[in-house]
Parts: C-alpha cells; sequence; structure tokens
C-alpha cells in the first residue's frame, strides 16, 4: 500500500504498517549457510509469525468507513472525544471523503483542548486544516472556499500581520485557479475574488509597500465580486478605500487635487451602492469618514491665498461634519440589528474621535450597547466594550467587562477561542495598569485611605501574577508592569532599568511606557533621561498636556527656556487658559524681561539673578548684580526687604565682602525687626570667616538634624576644613551610620588620608545597602583608582553601566578614568552618557571640557562650552575653561569675548591675581602691548614669582623687538634677573622653565643651555634637570643625548615606576642600540615588563635584532593582552606596513584600531605611511590630512601634504588646507613661518605672502615684517600699500627709518615694486652708508643687495657696487667692498681670473681677520665647484692653518680630503678637529662617518653618525646623515637595510619646511647606488 500524506494533519491518530519486498525470499536465501534441520525449524517459525502480521492488519487496515462508523457510533453514545478521534482516523485513511471531514470538524468545534498551545496547535493544524482540506476536495465549492478564506479573514481583522494577508492572498489565488476559465461552475465564484482584493486593502491601510504590478489586480478583483454580488459592503468599502490608496500614492509636490477627487468618486460610489442596498452600514460610516478627509482639503486647493479664508472655510467644515455626525448616528441606531456589527462600530469610533472629541463616544457607546444586548455571547463584542469604557473614563465599568473577559471559559475550538487566550492577557494586563492608576490618583489626592491604597497594590499584583503565569520572564509587558509597581514601591532605580528595557524593546512606541520612565528619572534626578523620554512620548501624543507639563518643568530646571516656552505654547495649543502654560510662560517671560514682573521685589531678584548667572552666551557678572541691589534696595518700594537683602548678602560673600554684608542686614533689620531669617543670619554673620558663617547658617535653618550634618560636611569638604569635616563625619555615624550619605562622606575621606584599609570597610558597607545603586560597584572603582590600579577602576565602572541604573556618577567617574589610562575617544563618549542622563551635571561638563582640550579637540570643546554656559557658568572652573578656550581657539571674536568677560571680572575684583594673569596674557596674545604692561607691572608688584616672570618674558618674546632690544634676548634676561634675586635658593625650577620657555620659541639651543644649568640647581633625588635635559633632546631628535640623560636618571635613583628606564630604552631603540635596549629591558620590574608600552618595546628590539618571528609573537601577545587598546593594533601594523604581501594585514589592524578609537590620528598617519610606501599616493594623502586634522601639532605631517598636493600642482588646496590648520593653531607664528616658507620656496609667493601677513599679525618682529615685505614685493600685484604700513610698523619698533638699514633695504624693495627705481637705489646706498662702521651690517647690506637685484644681471650688481666704492674712501671699507665683488664675479665665467686675482690679495689681509676668513671659505669653495679639488684643498688647508677654530673650513677640507682626494687619514684628523671646534654641529659627524667608512672602519661609522643624530636639528642635517648611514650599510652589504633607510628619507623630504633641490638630487643618487647594489 501507498500512504498518503496529509499536510494539514498535526499528528497521526494511530500506527501505520508498511511492508516493502518479500521477507520470504530474504530469509530463504541464507540456506546454503544452514543445515537443513535448522531450516525446516526456521520455516514453521516464518509460518507463525505471518499469522500475528495478517491478524495486525486485519486490525490496522480497516477501511475509512469502517473507522467513521464507529466515530458514528461514539456520537450516540455521547463520547465525542472518542468520535473526534476516530474521525481523525478515518480521515488519515482516506481524505477524500467530504462527510468524513465534516463530522471530524463538527467534533473538533465540540472539542476545548487542555493548553493554550494544544488549542492553539489543533485550531492551525487540525480545525483549519480539515476546512482546507474540505475546500480541496470539494474542488468548486464556493461554499466551502468562502468557509476557509472567511476564517482567514476573520483572524486577519482580529490582529493584523501582513504575513497572514499574504496567506489569505495566496490561498485566495490558488483557490481562484479551480474555477477561472473552468466550464460549468458556480456563477458566484467570483465573490472569492474579495478575499484577495482584501487583502491586499489591508496592507495598504496598514501603510505595506505593495507591487504596482498588484494595483490592477486588485481593482478588477474587488469589480468583480461586486458584479457577483452587489450586496458585498465590505467589498464595496474595500474598491472605495482602493481609489484613495491609488490617488495618494500618485501625489506629487503636495499637489492633493487627485487625492481630493478620488476620495468624491469614492463617497459617490458610496452612495450608488446605498440606493441600491439602504441597510449599508459599513458603506455609511465609511462614506462620512471618507468626508472627514476632505474637510480642509477643499480649502486647501482653493484659488483664495488667504489664510484667514481657508480656515473659515476649514471651521464651516467641521461644524457640517458635527451634524452629518448626528445623522449617521440616528440612521445607524435604525439598521436592523442583524445588519450591524462590530467592524461598523469601530470605525464609527473613528469618527467620533475625531469630529466630536468632547462627546466622549457618547454615541458610539450606545452603538455598543445596543450590539451587545444583540449579540451578548460575542468575545469580540465583550472585548470592545471593555475598551469603549475605558476611553470613555468610565472606569468602574471597564474593569467590569475586564473581569469578565478574564473570568470567561474557554470555548471550544474556534476563532474566538482564539482570541480569547489574548484577550485575557490584554485584559489583566489593563486590569493590573488601571489598578494602579487608581493607586496612583489616590495616593496623589493626599486623601486616600491606606487600607484602600493596600487593597489597590494587593489587587494589582495578584493580577500581575495570573499575567505573568501565561507569558514567559522576559515578557516586555510584564517588564512595564513590574516597573510601575517598583515605581510606587519608590524602588526608582529598578523602576527605571525595567521601564527603559521595556521602551527599548518597544522602540518607544508606548506613551504609558515613556512617561513613567520620565516619572522615574525624575525621582533620580536623571533630568536627560526623562527628557529624552518626554520628547518620545510627545512624538506618539502631540497635545499630551502632562507629558509636556513635565518637559517644560524639567527643561526650566534645565535652564532651557527657549525649549520650555515652546512646550508651553503647545500646551495652550491644545488646552487654552491651562494654568501651568500660563505660568510657565510667565516665568519665562520674567526671566527674559523682569522688567514685566508687577511685584518690585521678585523684579529686582530676577533681574539680579540674571546678571549674576549670566544669560545668551555671557558669563554671569557679579559686579553688576551687586551693583544692581545695592542701587534699589533704599528705594521706596523696596525698603530693604528681607528677600532682596538675602540675595544681596549671599552675592557680597561671594566677593569677599563681610563688613557690606553685615552692614546690610542691620538696615534690614531696622526696617523689619519681625523677620526671624534676619536675625538668624545676622548671628551667623558674626563669624569672621566664611566657613563659620556658612556653618551658623546650615544651623539655624529648619531642616532635618542629619541633613544640616551632610550640608556641613560638604561645606568643610570644598572649603579644605579637614578638622571640622572630621568632626561631622563622626557625628553622622553615630546619627546616621547606614545613611549613603554619611557612607560616602567617610569614604572619600579614608581615600584622602590614604587609609585604604578603612575605605574598603566603606566600600563594602556601600555595597551591601546598595549605597550607589550599583552594588557597590562605584565604590570599588573609585577605591582601586586612588590605587592607581585605574584598567581595573575602568573594568568595575563598565560593569556598573551595564547594569542598567547606573546614574550620570557612574558614567563621569569611567569617562575620567578612560582618560587616564588613554581611551580617550572611549571617554567622551562616557561622558556624553552621563550629560544625556544629567545635563545639569557641572562636575561633568568640566570633566568632558578638560578631556576634549586634552585629545586636542578644541571645535568641540568650545562647542561643549557654549552648550552647556547657561548652566554651569557659575562654577570658576569651568569658567576659567571656557574663557580660556575662546582665548586660544575661538577666534578673533572668542579673543574679544574672553577679554570683555575678564575685564569685567577686573573691574569687580582688582586684586584677583589669577584674572589679571589670564587678562594679561590676553592682551599680548592680541599686541595690546601697553595694557598688558600695566597688568604685569600691578602683579609684579604683589608677587615675585615664576609666573609673572614667564608673562612678562612672553610680553618681551611676542613683540619681537622692543625698543632697540632683541624680545628673545629680553625675555632670557628677565629670566636671568629672577634667578639671580634667588640665587640663594639654589633652585632649579626657574632654569627648568626658562628652558621650557626656549622650546616653546623653537629655541632648542637656548633650551638646553638652562636645562645645563637646571642640571647644576637639581635635586640629587630627583634629577630634574636631567630629565628636562633628556626629553628636549628626545623632542629635537637628538636620541643618543636623550639616552645619555634618561641613562643618568635610570643610575642615579630618580626613577619612579620604570618611566624613565623606559624612556631609555625608547631613545636605544631610536638610535638601534638594540643590545643595549635589551640590557635595559631586561632590568624593568615584572609589572612594568607586562605594560602596553612595554610589551611593545619588547617587540620592537627583537625587531631589531632581527628576530622578526618574535617580533611578531610578541605584537600578537600585547593584541590579545591589551585588546581593547587602538595602540597596540597601531604598531603591529607598522611592524606589517611596507609589503604588498601583508598589506591586507595591516590594513585589518588599522580597522580594528579606529574600531576601538576613531578618531586616532596614529592609526591615520600609520596608514598613510604604508599607502606613501606603496605609491598609493592618493590615499595616503586622504589618511594624512585625516591625522593632522586630529592632531594639528602634526607639523612634518602637514609639510608632507603640502609639498605632496604642489608636486601634483594642487597649490590652491595645499594652501586651503594649510588655512585649516593654522585656524586651529593661529598662534603659532613659527609654524604659519614654516608654511610661508614652503609656498615661497616653490615659488607661491601670492600664497606665501598671505601667510607671512599672518605671521606678522600675530608677532610684529623686524624678522617678520621683513619677510612679508619680502613677499609682497614678489607677487603678480604687489600690495605697495600694505608693505609700506609694514614699514611704518617697524619703525614703531626699530626706531627712526633712516637709522635703520635693514629698513632702508625694506623700503627699496617697496620702491622698486612701484617703479621708482631711482629712489630705490637712494635707499639702498642710505643702508650703505649706515653699515660702514660695522662689519656685521656690511656683511647683512651685501645680502640685500642681492635680493634687490635678483631679477637682474649679476654684472648690474657688480656695476653698483663700484659705484659705492666712489663714495667711500677708507681701505678697510673698500676690502669688504671688493670681497662682495670678487664673490658675484666667480658667478659670471668671463670674470673668475679677475675674482681669484682679488681673493689673492685679500688672503693677505691679515688686518682685517674676518675678511681673511672669509675669502679662504669663500675662494675654497669657488675652486671646489669648479672641479679644482686639489687647489681647493691648498686654499683651504691655508685657511685652517691661520684659523684652526673655523669648524666649517675643516669640515670642508676634511670631505674633498676624503671624497674626492681619497685622503682619508688626513681626512680623518680634520674632521676630528672641526667636531672638537663646535661638536654640537652635526655636518662634522657625516664628514667623519663617510670617512670612517672609506677606511673600512664600521664600527666607529656607526658611532659617530649616530651621535651626529643628536645634533641634527633640521629635517636636512637628519635626511644627510641618513644618506651616511645607508653608505655605511651599502659598505656592509646590508642592501634591505639601506632600502629601509631610503623609505625613511623619501618621508622626512614630504615634512621639509622649503624645498631642497641640491638635496634632492643628491637622495636621487645615493637611491641609484641601492638600485644599482640590489
Amino acid at each position: 500500500m501507498k500512504a498518503v500524506p496529509i499536510e494539514w494533519c498535526g499528528h497521526r491518530t494511530g500506527p501505520v504498517l508498511y511492508l516493502h519486498g518479500n521477507p520470504r525470499l530474504r530469509i530463504l536465501s541464507m540456506a546454503s549457510r544452514v543445515n537443513t534441520k535448522f531450516v525446516v525449524i526456521l520455516i514453521v517459525a516464518v509460518i507463525a509469525m505471518l499469522g500475528m502480521l495478517y491478524a495486525a492488519y486485519s486490525v490496522v487496515y480497516k477501511t475509512a468507513a469502517d473507522v467513521a462508523a464507529k466515530g458514528d457510533q461514539a456520537i450516540a453514545a455521547g463520547n465525542i472525544e472518542q468520535a473526534r478521534l476516530l474521525y481523525a482516523k478515518a480521515v488519515n485513511k482516506d481524505p477524500t471523503i467530504v462527510e468524513n471531514l465534516e463530522k471530524w470538524i463538527a467534533t473538533l468545534e465540540k472539542w476545548t483542548p487542555d493548553t493554550e498551545t494544544a488549542y492553539y496547535d489543533a485550531f492551525r493544524n487540525d480545525y483549519m486544516g480539515a476546512i482546507h482540506q474540505a475546500a480541496i476536495v470539494q474542488r468548486t465549492n464556493v461554499d466551502a472556499y468562502h468557509r476557509e478564506l472567511g476564517l482567514q479573514l476573520d483572524l486577519l481583522k482580529q490582529q493584523y500581520s501582513r504575513p497572514q494577508a499574504e496567506r489569505l492572498i495566496a490561498r485566495t489565488t490558488e483557490a481562484l485557479g479551480n474555477f477561472d476559465g473552468v466550464p460549468g461552475v458556480d456563477p458566484m465564484w467570483p465573490t472569492l475574488r474579495r478575499y484577495r482584493g482584501i487583502g491586499w486593502q489591508q496592507i495598504a491601510d496598514k501603510n505595506g509597500v505593495i507591487d504596482e504590478v498588484q494595483h490592477e489586480v486588485v481593482m478588477e478583483d474587488l469589480d468583480a465580486a461586486l458584479e457577483a454580488d452587489p450586496s458585498d459592503e465590505f467589498a464595496r468599502t474595500a474598491r472605495m478605500r482602493w481609489m484613495v490608496y491609488l490617488a495618494l500614492k500618485d501625489v506629487q509636490n503636495n499637489n492633493i487635487a487627485p487625492a481630493v477627487e478620488a476620495r468624491m468618486a469614492a463617497i459617490q460610489m458610496g452612495k450608488d451602492h446605498l440606493a441600491q442596498f439602504p441597510d449599508s452600514p459599513l458603506v455609511l460610516v465609511s462614506i462620512l469618514a471618507l468626508e472627514v478627509e476632505l474637510v480642509g482639503a477643499d480649502a486647501f486647493v482653493a484659488e483664495s491665498d488667504s489664510k484667514a479664508e481657508r480656515t473659515q472655510a476649514i471651521l464651516q467644515s467641521w461644524e457640517g461634519l458635527l451634524s452629518k455626525l448626528d445623522t449617521l448616528f440616528e440612521r445607524l441606531m435604525e439598521i436592523p440589528d442583524e445588519k450591524m456589527n462590530l467592524n461598523v462600530i469601530n470605525r464609527f469610533v473613528a469618527i467620533e474621535l475625531r469630529v466630536d472629541p468632547e462627546s466622549q463616544l457618547g454615541r458610539a457607546s450606545q452603538l455598543m450597547e445596543r450590539l451587545r444586548a444583540y449579540e451578548p455571547d460575542s468575545l469580540n463584542v465583550l472585548v470592545a466594550t471593555a475598551s469603549l469604557y475605558a476611553i470613555r473614563g468610565e472606569n468602574d465599568n471597564a474593569l467590569e467587562m475586564y473581569e469578565q473577559i478574564v473570568e470567561r471559559p474557554v470555548p471550544p475550538i474556534s476563532s474566538d477561542g482564539v482570541l480569547l487566550f489574548n484577550a485575557k492577557r490584554e485584559a489583566l494586563l489593563t486590569l493590573t495598569s488601571m489598578k494602579l492608576d487608581r493607586y496612583a490618583r489616590l495616593k496623589a489626592a493626599e486623601g486616600g485611605d491606606q487600607a484602600e491604597l493596600d487593597g489597590l497594590l494587593t489587587e494589582a499584583k495578584g493580577f500581575r501574577s495570573q499575567f505573568a503565569a501565561t507569558v514567559s520572564e522576559d515578557n516586555t509587558n510584564l517588564m512595564y508592569i513590574d516597573g510601575r509597581i517598583a515605581l510606587i514601591n519608590e524602588q526608582f532605580e529598578e523602576a527605571l532599568r525595567l521601564l527603559k528595557l521595556f521602551n527599548g524593546q518597544t522602540e518607544n512606541a508606548s506613551a504609558d511606557g515613556l512617561w513613567f520612565e520620565a516619572l522615574a528619572a525624575r525621582e533620580l534626578n536623571q533630568l536627560g533621561t526623562a527628557r529624552d523620554a518626554l520628547l518620545n512620548l510627545i512624538v506618539i501624543k502631540q497635545h499630551d498636556v502632562r507629558a509636556l507639563s513635565l518637559l517644560a518643568n524639567i527643561e526650566m530646571k534645565l535652564k532651557d527656556y527657549r525649549s520650555a516656552k515652546v512646550h508651553y505654547e503647545m500646551i495652550n495649543d491644545a488646552d487654552p487658559g491651562n494654568a501651568v502654560a500660563a505660568q510657565g510662560l510667565a516665568s519665562i517671560s520674567a526671566y527674559n524681561d523682569p522688567s514685566l514682573v508687577e511685584d518690585p521685589v521678585v523684579s529686582l531678584v530676577l533681574t539680579a539673578r540674571q546678571l549674576r548667572r549670566g544669560r545668551d552666551g555671557n558669563p554671569g557678572d557679579l559686579s553688576a548684580a551687586i551693583r544692581v541691589l545695592t542701587t534699589n534696595i533704599e528705594s521706596e518700594e523696596i525698603n530693604y526687604d528681607p528677600a532682596v537683602t538675602r540675595e544681596l548678602v549671599s552675592y557680597l560673600l561671594d566677593n569677599n565682602e563681610l563688613a557690606q554684608s553685615r552692614e546690610y542686614v542691620a538696615k534690614s533689620i531696622e526696617q523689619h525687626p519681625e523677620d526671624e531669617s534676619l536675625a538668624l543670619m545676622k548671628s551667623a554673620l558674626e563669624n569672621d570667616n566664611e566657613v563659620d558663617i556658612l556653618v551658623a547658617m546650615i544651623r539655624s535653618s529648619v531642616t532635618d538634624p542629619v541633613d544640616q550634618l551632610v550640608s556641613i560636611a560638604g561645606i568643610a569638604l570644598t572649603r579644605d576644613a579637614p578638622e571640622l569635616l572630621d568632626q561631622t563625619i563622626a557625628q553622622l555615624k553615630v546619627q546616621a551610620p547606614n545613611d549613603p550619605r554619611t557612607i560616602d562622606l567617610a569614604f572619600v575621606r579614608a581615600i584622602a588620608t590614604e587609609n585604604f584599609a578603612e575605605a574598603q570597610q566603606f566600600a563594602q558597607k556601600a555595597s551591601e545597602i546598595n549605597a550607589d545603586r550599583v552594588n557597590g560597584l562605584s565604590y570599588r572603582a573609585r577605591l582601586a583608582s586612588s590605587q592607581g590600579d585605574h584598567v581595573r577602576a575602568v573594568q568595575l565602572l563598565e560593569q556598573a553601566a551595564s547594569s542598567g541604573v547606573a546614574d550620570a556618577s557612574v558614567f563621569r567617574m569611567m569617562g575620567t578614568e578612560q582618560r587616564i589610562i588613554g581611551e580617550g575617544d572611549a571617554a567622551v563618549t562616557s561622558f556624553e552618557e552621563a550629560l544625556s542622563i544629567r545635563p545639569d551635571d557641572q562636575a561633568t561638563i568640566e570633566e568632558y571640557l578638560t578631556t576634549l582640550i586634552m585629545l586636542r579637540r578644541y571645535d568641540e570643546a568650545i562647542d561643549v562650552a557654549r552648550r552647556f554656559q547657561n548652566i554651569a557658568s557659575e562654577s570658576p572652573r569651568f569658567l576659567s575653561l571656557w574663557l580660556s578656550l575662546e582665548a586660544s581657539y575661538g577666534g578673533p571674536e572668542g579673543q574679544e569675548f574672553a577679554i570683555r568677560q575678564r575685564e569685567k571680572f577686573l573691574e569687580l575684583d582688582p586684586k584677583d591675581s589669577t584674572n589679571n594673569y589670564a587678562l594679561a596674557l590676553l592682551y599680548i596674545q592680541t599686541s595690546r602691548w601697553a595694557e598688558s604692561r600695566r597688568l604685569i607691572d600691578e602683579l609684579k608688584s604683589v608677587e615675585d614669582s615664576l609666573r609673572v616672570t614667564q608673562l612678562e618674558a612672553q610680553w618681551f618674546a611676542n613683540q619681537g623687538r622692543v625698543g632697540n632690544q632683541n624680545g628673545l634676548a629680553a625675555a632670557r634676561q628677565v629670566y636671568l634677573e629672577y634667578i639671580e634675586r634667588h640665587a640663594d635658593e639654589d633652585d632649579a625650577q626657574p632654569y627648568i622653565d626658562l628652558a621650557r620657555f626656549m622650546i616653546d620659541r623653537g629655541r632648542p639651543d637656548l633650551a638646553v643651555q638652562a636645562a645645563t644649568d637646571a642640571v647644576e640647581h637639581q635635586q640629587a633625588e630627583t634629577l630634574d634637570g636631567t630629565k628636562l635635559l633628556g626629553d628636549i633632546y628626545m623632542l629635537t631628535n637628538n636620541f643618543n643625548g636623550a639616552a645619555d640623560a634618561f641613562r643618568k636618571v635610570v643610575n642615579g635613583g630618580a626613577d619612579e615606576d620604570d618611566q624613565y628606564r623606559l624612556r631609555l630604552i625608547d631613545m636605544l631603540i631610536r638610535t638601534r642600540q638594540f643590545e643595549g635596549a635589551r640590557a635595559q629591558f631586561d632590568q624593568l620590574a615584572s609589572e612594568s615588563a607586562t605594560t602596553r608600552i612595554a610589551m611593545l618595546q619588547n617587540a620592537e628590539i627583537e625587531e631589531g635584532l632581527g628576530n622578526k618571528a618574535k617580533a611578531s609573537e610578541m605584537l600578537d601577545l600585547a593584541v590579545a593582552t591589551y585588546s581593547n587598546d587602538a595602540l597596540v593594533y597601531i604598531k603591529r601594523a607598522e611592524f606589517l606596513s611596507g609589503s604588498e604581501e601583508t598589506m591586507t594585514d595591516m590594513l585589518a589592524d588599522i580597522d580594528a584600531a579606529l574600531q576601538l578609537s576613531p578618531n586616532d590620528w596614529r592609526a591615520y598617519r600609520v596608514r598613510a605611511a604604508a599607502y606613501f610606501d606603496l605609491d598609493q599616493r592618493e590615499e595616503a594623502l586622504r589618511d594624512l590630512q585625516r591625522a593632522v586634522r586630529l592632531n594639528p601639532s602634526l607639523d612634518q605631517a602637514l609639510f608632507g601634504i603640502v609639498n605632496e598636493m604642489m608636486i601634483d600642482g594642487r597649490t590652491a588646496e595645499a594652501y586651503d588646507f594649510s588655512i585649516e590648520i593654522v585656524e586651529k593653531r593661529s598662534r603659532d607664528a613659527t609654524l604659519i613661518n614654516s608654511l610661508g616658507q614652503l609656498f615661497s620656496s616653490r615659488g607661491d609667493w601670492e600664497h606665501a605672502a598671505m601667510l607671512y601677513k599672518l605671521v606678522w599679525e600675530v608677532q610684529r618682529s623686524p624678522n617678520a615684517g621683513a619677510t612679508l615685505i619680502d613677499a609682497i614685493v614678489r607677487t603678480r600685484n604687489p600690495d605697495t600699500n600694505l608693505a609700506n604700513a609694514v614699514i611704518n610698523d617697524l619703525t614703531q619698533i626699530a626706531g627712526d627709518i633712516n637709522k635703520s638699514p635693514g629698513l632702508l633695504a625694506a623700503q627699496a624693495l617697496v620702491l622698486k615694486a612701484r617703479g621708482r627705481d631711482e629712489l630705490a637705489i637712494q635707499q639702498l646706498t642710505k643702508a650703505f652708508d649706515l653699515s660702514t662702521n660695522d662689519d656685521a651690517q656690511l656683511i647683512q647690506w651685501s645680502g640685500n643687495i642681492s635680493r634687490y637685484f635678483e631679477d637682474q644681471s649679476m654684472q648690474d650688481q657688480v656695476n653698483y657696487i663700484e659705484t659705492i666704492k666712489r663714495r667711500n674712501p677708507n681701505r678697510e671699507v673698500l676690502n669688504w667692498l671688493d670681497l662682495f665683488i670678487a664673490q658675484r664675479l666667480t658667478r659670471i665665467g668671463s670674470q673668475v681670473d679677475t675674482a681669484f686675482a682679488v681673493f689673492q690679495r685679500l688672503m693677505n689681509t691679515s688686518e682685517q681677520p674676518e675678511i681673511q676668513r672669509i675669502t679662504f671659505q669663500t675662494y675654497g669653495t669657488s675652486l671646489y665647484t669648479q672641479g679644482e679639488y686639489e687647489k681647493a684643498a691648498e686654499i683651504w688647508s691655508r685657511g685652517v692653518e691661520l684659523f684652526p677654530e673655523d669648524w666649517e673650513m675643516s669640515n670642508n677640507l676634511a670631505y674633498v680630503l676624503s671624497a674626492e682626494m681619497g685622503e682619508h687619514d688626513r681626512a680623518l684628523a680634520l674632521a676630528q678637529s672641526a667636531i672638537a671646534a663646535n661638536p654640537s654641529r652635526s655636518e662634522p659627524y657625516d664628514t667623519i662617518g663617510n670617512v670612517y667608512i672609506a677606511l673600512g672602519q664600521y664600527d666607529q661609522a656607526e658611532k659617530m653618525l649616530n651621535e651626529g643624530m643628536r645634533y641634527a636639528l633640521s629635517v636636512r642635517a637628519r635626511v644627510t646623515l641618513v644618506l651616511a648611514q645607508i653608505n655605511l650599510d651599502l659598505a656592509k652589504g646590508l642592501v634591505p637595510e639601506a632600502r629601509s633607510k631610503m623609505l625613511d628619507i623619501r618621508n622626512l623630504m614630504r615634512s621639509m619646511p622649503t624645498r631642497d633641490l641640491g638635496l634632492e638630487e643628491q637622495v636621487d643618487e645615493v637611491e641609484e647606488k641601492i638600485d644599482s647594489a640590489g
């Protein structure tokens, strides 16, 4: 037999046996393996077994008719359960017998499964399956399909889902296939098409996406159904809605005319239907629904442009709708009962709510009562009635109905039964909420009986338990109920956690859920969380007055008055005359203009507070607040009112004016002797210090004693009164030992006194009582942080944050700790989260700003400061941060703003040295020299400190020149004078400050000198001078020098926590002294060796020692150990870069780093370098730009970007990017000047001039002015007016132009640019006349001559100097002029011999040694240039004999002897002499390194080249030394190492601030050597 599968059958009702093949044959086939006797016995056994199988077969394989007959017998006996099983078996045997299917369906309709799951399974699988099978068997029976499809439609109407709608559509399509085109079928079959059309219409009503292909099909389906049955009002209304749907789909550019026309056509279709079938209630309500939609639309498309006319038209239409609503209601009440249905009433409810909301659904309620009387047993009607009562506010009736639903027995299998399970759950949920609502109302009334309250809560919990029994533990509605109960029980943390979970999982779709989340958050003072919940709520319910009121109130607390005003106005729109809105708007008006307040006392206090706190982006002005109060307090209408007096005294105390405070209180008491608060204030003011006054005021207040003690402890903590703090904490331990505030204060005090054992005890106690609401995790984190374990602190705080109940303080602490361990981006996220919870948390705002400043994200920091200034501007720390940001990064407007505010503070308190210092600094930055000088002198009169010394030094240095003084020299002198005044203190700090000052000024040579002096005066136990010296060497790339300094720190015992040993290791790695680095690393403490930095250094050491596999292993370990740290991925990426084979892995590591830290500039820089190595320049530039934007201090990267862009001809883009970075470092004259040099070195004088102009605006020094003038006159259209203005300004600095050779030369350039050559030459000549008595000025004049004649021939220069010779017969001056002429003649081919003859004469001018020395230098160089190496060597040899201290001549001679003549031994001695003469220049080390290479002394060569790196202060010097190192690598056969260094050189060349063509040629030559060697 072959079994027939039945898809709809959930399980088979009995065993079915299948016999495959012939078992006898299989058994007999074994005969060959056994003896005959055994075969006989086996045959007998088989025959017996076959007999038993036959018996079983006869039972199992009874016919379907036999089984059905037994089912009939069970029915007759009243055994429905047995009959159901038997009919199921009969259907299983033969599913094609309709009679058996119908009998099975009938018994299913009388059966009630035991559980909900069983009920659903039986309904879906057995019941619907049987109905489906009956329709299949009766293939062309229209009624059978109506039963199946109608059931599916009922389910869809009860609970919409798109899959259910699509199942209805698919099944209808399948059914229609049995009729379409088949002759002789029931002519009513087109009525089945209604189901497909209605299915699509249901999807359209829910705004589902429908393919346009279906549009016509739906129309055809509904038209065909209506043609077959014109009375089908459900199909008719679906057809009407579909017309509108199609029109709305085509609406474009706000042209709603087609939609209006479609609605009107649909209305007419409905009216036509009513003409034929007047008792069609669904069509009646659908017509009015469409008319409601039309209201306003007619006015919208009307020709009139008058807004008033359109509004009037809408109002008139609305009044007409109310009349139509009454007419419809009366008509529906006349409709026969059997015609009414719940669908009609539901649609009527929607219309009545919109047209007549004030009726509270009175009409719909009557219609529902009528339907309920007609269908008293209908579950759907019962559920709808309960909901209607709830909407109407008839809570008692609603409760009764919901309780009926809960108590309603489950019916036999039916769609109602399926609905009932969900209805019971919804009823239990609603009952719980209604009981809780009643509890809340009764509690709010403050007159509720406690027994009644307890009863309501007990009932609510009972319903909650019943509901919980029907759902899973993680049910979202269960979270909602439990959150509400927790809120009532004042378990606010738990309530907030549950309600946030509920709203998150329901995507903020529940207005009630959001409301209660807001209430819980408000109780916890998480105003940001509450505000966000309410904002989400009013998206759902725009006119919820309750939510708008609370939202506006919170915004008032957050001082967001603009938003509060918007929401109060929304309340007014929804509820005109609302008292809360009126009061709120009045308060905002009073804030904006206190003069509008009628009460003069309130008006005055509000005015003062506004001045004190500031507004509209301006900080508070305490002096103005005090002034307005003191001016008005004596007036007749104020008359020393106590409220005004209290306000004034608080301001005076803030300003440390105790005597005035007492005076005003005394006068106020005279006028108001009965006021007790004034008497208490007078008593408090009898104390002499702020702490005592504040404590006295607190003790005199009528508050809880514990609250008083907590307030006093807070004062002691913030005012640094440790004795008072200890006394107060001791009292709190007695009076309130378990109060979370007591525990926190005691914990903080224990941490401050480093009593960690006691702190641990209080942390444990905090955990036991959940004092921090996160089970003590924040206390454990604070303890870990205080003991230096910041990583552990972050871990604990992350755990606390994930609890869902953490408040803003947890995220603030986490942000602070993340900042400490270098996770800057994570810290920013934490601070943002903290502020989203509590936007008014001042401590978070300040820490957030500090973090952004540390990360150099200054634009964001300014935005944050401005965003929160209304909240935090009373905090001195915030104010200082904000004004510093505005001054440094807010541009000119920010600077002016900061100056204005600090000038106000100066007026308020002229003795505030902190403000005076900051203001003086601002004046210096904005070149207000007189104002800053006045403040500096005032500061000097009251304090002789290093900070004032630094300020005065800046005053000199920033001006460039002050009178005839060099500004930087004068600044240095200021420090030296301070040091002399404090000589007896033997302190290294002044030298350290001077060194740092010089580093900031771009003078590392002077910084090294100061740091060296600091070493002589440092403390042996700290070695601060040596530490600084090492840092300076490191900063200037003198890694060998840095290594020496750090080694002294380590060996001197001044290294704490291996900090300087790690720096020493870093320097040794950078100088490729890997063996030494390994030795130092092995001496690290175990805890230091496993830090992130140490692990990365270990990998670098292994790589340097040639152990690449080990290095890779160490990097992998670092990544595994610090997998949440971006740096480890960046370092591994560096290791992998430079090879196409590892490019994928390298990029993956960079991606991982950026996932962890999206704004990590190091990641972008490493990837940029890798792209450059692979010649992917566009990608490299893009990443390098990101790096520089994130860290604008990356000067070399910036220069590299600009160079690359200019190489590509993208000059404008290079300039724009330069300016973008300059705007972030607008006071950095050194940077801007370097960028100007970059553009000028490539001949782009237009952009160079603009940059030099910025330098001039920042630093008005003679050099800056001269450079700007030089650039201006080189531009295509020189701005000579600007150049003259600069010259005029320079005269203010350098004095009379006619006494300054430099200014005269500059003016000559300007005159030449204006075409006034004769006058220009006159000025040059005047400059000469002023220079004749000073050799240095004569040399400078010669340089100015070269600049002036730059675009003319060399002969023109010679001719001019010849004319000058006639002006001065002085032999010494004439010798100088002859030298200048000879220098120029060497560049005129035909005149070289003449020049050499002059050199021969001048070499003998021993009476002028400076001319003699320069002559030897110049003569030798000219010969070298012409390839006359031996002659050049001869001249330089003679020069060195006369001037052995001239290191440059010794170095040149050593170079030519070794490189060109092969005399390496002689060269070695000369190079050594050059180093001895000037050991801080890098060039001789380059020379001697190459000499050692030529001699084959590679170790000595390496040593000297590394030593030279200590003194390579420019990129060019470093490049030349690296070129020598490449020569060494090539000599040793280390081609890969040479190639690697060449990549380094190319990167260095990109970062040069000027282009050097000669150096580029040298690099190209060496690269050719590498290629040849490779």
